[in-house]
C-alpha cells in the first residue's frame, strides 16, 4: 500500500517498537521493579512482588478496596524524639500513596506499626510493601516481609538470620548474593510479629534490631501495642529515629460505607439491615465486633455466600455480646472456605481439591492444638513427630521390629536348614538388642523451641551442615584407623597375643609360654578390618544418632515440597549407606572365616536392620511414620502437603518459607478452645 514504511532491525535491544500515525508523545515507562539494575536485587524484588501480590489477593486486601483503617502517630516512651524521626506519620490504609510518601520522607525510613489482635498491622505492612515496590526508584532497597517468630535473637544476628531466610524463601538468590544485598542496604526488612517472640526474649530482640539498624538501615516492624510497650521498658530504650503509629478502631459509619462499596449492587438489599444497624446503634455488640479489620473481612467473607443472611448477626438472643459475634464469625471461617458440593477449576491457577468441611475442621484443629502445645506459631513437617510420638507408639515400633527380626531369622533358618537352637539364639539377640534399639530411635529428641535443634550442644550452622551419610564416612575412617592401630600395636609387641576368655587372661604354668604368634595372613588382616569397621559403625550410629534426625540441606534454600523431597532422598541414601556399612565387612568376615550359610544370612539381617533403624531415625522417616499413624486415626489427611497447600490457597493458612502459619492467630486459638470444650463435655 502506498505510504507504508518498511523497517528492519538487527542487533540487541531491550525494547523494539513499530507503528504508524502516532498522535502525541511516545513515553516508554518500564515498571519500577524491572528497572532495578542490580541483578540479585531485581530478582528478589520480582519474587517478593509476585509473592505478596498473590497473598494480598488471597487475603482480600485490595479487591475492591482496602479496609480504610486509620493510623495515628504515637509519641512518648515508645517513640524517639520528633526531631530524630523527621515528621509525623498518620493516615489510613485507603490512601496508601500518602502513607508511602510520608514513610519515604522519614529521616531513616523506620516505622513501627502497633495495634491489637486483628487490627490490620500485617495487612498494612503487606500493602506498604506492595506500594513501595510499585512506586520504587531503581536505587531504593527492596522491601522484604519476614515473620520474626522463627528468629532467636540470642543465637543469631538479625542480618545473618535475614540472609538465611532470603535463601530459604527465594531459591534464586544464593547465600553470597543475599549477604551482599543486606550489607549494601539493598534490603528493607519488614519484620512482622515481634509479639510472637517469647516474652523473655522480646526485649533482647528489640535491642538486637536497634543494634542491627544503627548504621542507618531502614526498617518496618509490627507488634501488638501492649507487648511493644513492655519490651521497650525492659530494653531501656527505643529504636532510634523510628516513627511509631497505632491503629485507630474502625467507626461504624466507616464500616457501613466500606461494606456498601464492597457488596455487589444486586446483593445490597440483603445487607441493608446490617448496614443501617451499624449507623443507628454505634455502641451495640455488632458495631463493637466490627471495629477491627479482621472482623470486617470475616463478615465480608462469611456472608458473601448468597445462602447466608447477615441479618442473623442482629439476633440478640443468639449473639448477646461482642464475644459471641466474634466467635460465631471465627467458627464460620472454615465452612465458608471449604465449601461442599461441585467446584470450578480456574485454568490459570493450580487446582484446589475438594476437602470435606467436617474433616478439614478436624485436621486444622489438630494442627492448632499441636502448635499450641509446642508454643510456636510455625508448623513445619519435621515438627510433626515431636509432640505426636507417645511411648506406646515407640513400644509398638519395638514389637514391629521384633516381628520383622523373628520372621527374617525363621525364613533364613528354613532356607538354609539351620538348627533350631541357632535360630532361637539369634531371635534372643533380637529381643535383647533390636527391640530396645527400635524403641529408642523412634523417640523424638527434638526439644521444644527451635524445630531444627536436636540438642543444646549443636548450633544452627553445625546442624545445617550435618549430613547423615557423613556418619557412614566417619565410621569407615574410624574403622580403618582402628584397624591400622591394632596391627601396628601387635607388630610393636612382637606379633604375639595372649589367650584370654570370660575368666580373664590365661596364666601359664611355671616354665611354659602360652602366647600365640600371629599369622599375618590375608584372612587375619582382612578379617580384622571387617570387625573394626563394623564395631566402629555401630558405635558411631549410637553416639551420633542425632544427625539422622536433622533436616538435611536447609542451607540450600529449597522451600516447601523441595525440602520434603530432599529429606526423602537423604533418608534413602542414609539407609542404603548404613546397610552397606554393615553388609560389606560382615559378608567379608563370613566368607573369610568360612561361616555357615545361616551365619551369612544372619549378617545380612543385621545389615538390613541397621539400615531400617537409620531410616526410622531420619527426619523424613519419623515424619512418614507419624503422619501415616495420625492419618489412619483421622487426625490428619493422608495427603497432608496437598491439604496445607490448599488451606493456604483458600486463605486459612499463610506460608513463610518452608513453614505454615494460621493466617489469623485468633482462629487458631478459637479452634483450640472449641476442642477443649468438646473434650470436656464428653
Amino acid at each position: 500500500m502506498a505510504g507504508d514504511t518498511h523497517n528492519e532491525f538487527s542487533g540487541q535491544a531491550s525494547f523494539v517498537i513499530q507503528g504508524r500515525d502516532f498522535a502525541g508523545d511516545i513515553i516508554l515507562a518500564p515498571t519500577p521493579v524491572t528497572g532495578i539494575a542490580d541483578e540479585d536485587a531485581r530478582a528478589l524484588a520480582l519474587a517478593v512482588h509476585a509473592q505478596w501480590r498473590h497473598e494480598a489477593g488471597l487475603r482480600g486486601l485490595v479487591d475492591p478496596t482496602p479496609i480504610p483503617t486509620g493510623w495515628q502517630a504515637v509519641w512518648g516512651d515508645v517513640a524517639d524524639h520528633p526531631e530524630n524521626v523527621g515528621q509525623e506519620v498518620s493516615g489510613d490504609t485507603g490512601n496508601l500513596a500518602d502513607l508511602t510518601r510520608t514513610f519515604r520522607g522519614l529521616r531513616r525510613r523506620r516505622l513501627v506499626i502497633l495495634g491489637g489482635a486483628g487490627s490490620g498491622k500485617t495487612s498494612l505492612a503487606v500493602l506498604l510493601l506492595l506500594e513501595l515496590l510499585d512506586t520504587a526508584r531503581p536505587d531504593e532497597p527492596v522491601p522484604l516481609l519476614l515473620s520474626v517468630a522463627s528468629w532467636e535473637p540470642k543465637r543469631e544476628h538479625l542480618k545473618t538470620w535475614m540472609a538465611r531466610r532470603i535463601v530459604e524463601e527465594y531459591p534464586g538468590i544464593k547465600v553470597r548474593g543475599a549477604k551482599r544485598l543486606i550489607a549494601n542496604r539493598r534490603v528493607l526488612p519488614v519484620l512482622d510479629g515481634l509479639d510472637e517472640i517469647a516474652s523473655k526474649h522480646r526485649a533482647t530482640a528489640l535491642w538486637e534490631i536497634s543494634r542491627a539498624v544503627r548504621g542507618g538501615d531502614p526498617m518496618i516492624l509490627t507488634c501488638r501495642q501492649e507487648e511493644y510497650t513492655e519490651a521497650v521498658a525492659q530494653a531501656g530504650g527505643v529504636i532510634g529515629s523510628t516513627a511509631v503509629v497505632s491503629a485507630v478502631p474502625l467507626s461504624p459509619s466507616l464500616v457501613a460505607a466500606h461494606l456498601r462499596r464492597c457488596v455487589p449492587p444486586g446483593a445490597l438489599p440483603r445487607w441493608m439491615a446490617l448496614m443501617d444497624h451499624l449507623t443507628s446503634d454505634p455502641t451495640g455488640a455488632v458495631a463493637s465486633a466490627s471495629s477491627t479489620p479482621l472482623m470486617v473481612s470475616l463478615i465480608r467473607g462469611v456472608y458473601a455466600n448468597p445462602n447466608r443472611d447477615p441479618d442473623e448477626l442482629l439476633d440478640t438472643a443468639r449473639f448477646p455480646d461482642q464475644d459471641a459475634i466474634e466467635n460465631h464469625l471465627l467458627d464460620a471461617v472454615i465452612p465458608a472456605v471449604f465449601e461442599d458440593g461441585p467446584g470450578f477449576h480456574d485454568p490459570q491457577r493450580p487446582p484446589t481439591r475438594r476437602w470435606p468441611q467436617e474433616k478439614a475442621e478436624r485436621w486444622l484443629t489438630f494442627l492448632a492444638g499441636t502448635l499450641t502445645t509446642m508454643r510456636t506459631q510455625d508448623f513445619a513437617w519435621w515438627q510433626l513427630p515431636r509432640e505426636n510420638t507417645p511411648m506406646r507408639h515407640s513400644a509398638w515400633c519395638g514389637l514391629v521390629a521384633l516381628f520383622w527380626w523373628t520372621a527374617a531369622v525363621l525364613a533364613i533358618g528354613w532356607l538354609t536348614g539351620a538348627a533350631t537352637r541357632s535360630q532361637v539364639g539369634l531371635v534372643l539377640v533380637g529381643v535383647l538388642m533390636v527391640v530396645p534399639a527400635a524403641v529408642l530411635v523412634t523417640r523424638p529428641i527434638l526439644p521444644k523451641g527451635h524445630p531444627r535443634k536436636p540438642g543444646d550442644g549443636l548450633s544452627d550452622g553445625e546442624l545445617e551442615d550435618a549430613k547423615p551419610w557423613l556418619v557412614v564416612l566417619w565410621a569407615l575412617g574410624g574403622g580403618v584407623g582402628g584397624w591400622g592401630f591394632i596391627l601396628l600395636l601387635s607388630l610393636m609387641l612382637g606379633g604375639r597375643i595372649v589367650p584370654a576368655g570370660p575368666g580373664g587372661i590365661a596364666i601359664p604354668p611355671p616354665g611354659e609360654d602360652l602366647t600365640i604368634k600371629i599369622d599375618y595372613s590375608w584372612n587375619f588382616v582382612l578379617g580384622l578390618l571387617c570387625v573394626m569397621v563394623s564395631v566402629t559403625g555401630l558405635v558411631m550410629f549410637m553416639i551420633l544418632n542425632h544427625d539422622f534426625a536433622s533436616v538435611p540441606g536447609m542451607t540450600t534454600g529449597s522451600p516447601g515440597k523441595a525440602v520434603l523431597r530432599q529429606a526423602r532422598r537423604g533418608a534413602v541414601v542414609t539407609t542404603l549407606s548404613v546397610s552397606a556399612l554393615f553388609a560389606a565387612p560382615l559378608a567379608g568376615l563370613v566368607v573369610m572365616f568360612d561361616f555357615s550359610p545361616f551365619g551369612l544370612g544372619a549378617m545380612a539381617i543385621i545389615a538390613v536392620t541397621f539400615g531400617l533403624l537409620s531410616y526410622s531415625r531420619s527426619a523424613f522417616g519419623a515424619y512418614f511414620r507419624v503422619r501415616r499413624r495420625l492419618a489412619a486415626a483421622g487426625a490428619l489427611p493422608w495427603r497432608l502437603t496437598a491439604f496445607l497447600e490448599d488451606a493456604h490457597r483458600l486463605g486459612v493458612l499463610r506460608q513463610s518459607g518452608t513453614m505454615y502459619q494460621f493466617r489469623h492467630g485468633r482462629l487458631r486459638d478459637r479452634l483450640v478452645t472449641r476442642a477443649g470444650k468438646n473434650s470436656s463435655s464428653r
